[in-house]
């Protein structure tokens, strides 16, 4: 079998091109294969995925993300610091655990600045009717019971009026640079 010259020509031409196309293509085919290879992760597990009988009864309701938005409020005071016409407010989840003095413990550790960030606690059903009434981020009124908890991740935007102005996933650093970006859009419509 013969090659004729104008393949000859051809190969001689192209052949280079051919070939650096098909390593290039083998190697963009092989890099989207590893890129898109789900990463295997395991769960952190926290008190309250666990069965309450193997749970000592003061962490029980702890929530995995609750460092999360512990440090996603910390950020927010850092970025807010300097206005003045911005505070923050955490409530306690957890008021019958959560002592004044627990929470000052933990707001110390936590490096709360108090003219920026309060953390309150206060009457379990109060707690509940805020969250409900107020803040809209809880389903029911619960019973106030001992082991009756509310608990959401979402952050609320509440204006100078205590109009509800947008909800954020506390758990989310991309919604946290979201409700920085609402705070100054609120603060420029005044």
């Amino acid at each position: 079998m013969k090659i004729s010259n104008d393949y000859k020509k051809f190969f001689k031409r192209y052949g280079p091109i051919i070939f650096i196309m098909c390593v290039f293509s083998i190697i963009v085919i092989t890099s989207f294969y590893f890129i898109l290879q789900p990463k295997l992760s395991l769960p952190i597990y926290s008190p309250s995925m666990v069965s309450e009988e193997l749970v000592e009864e003061d962490i029980r309701y702890v929530k995995k993300y609750h460092v999360i938005m512990t440090e996603n409020m910390g950020y927010l005071q850092k970025e807010l610091k300097n206005q003045t016409d911005v505070l923050l407010v955490s409530f306690s989840v957890t008021p019958d655990v959560d002592s004044v003095d627990k929470l000052r413990v933990y707001a110390d550790l936590k490096g709360v600045d108090d003219s920026k960030w309060n953390l309150f606690t206060g009457d379990k059903k109060d707690i509940y009717e805020l969250a409900r009434k107020s803040f809209l981020v809880a389903k029911n009124d619960g019973d106030g019971g001992k082991y009756d908890m509310i608990h959401t991740e979402n952050f609320v935007l509440v204006d100078k009026e205590k109009r509800i102005r947008g909800f954020y996933d506390g758990t989310d650093t991309k919604q946290m640079d979201q409700l920085l970006s609402d705070i100054k859009i609120l603060k420029n419509s005044y």
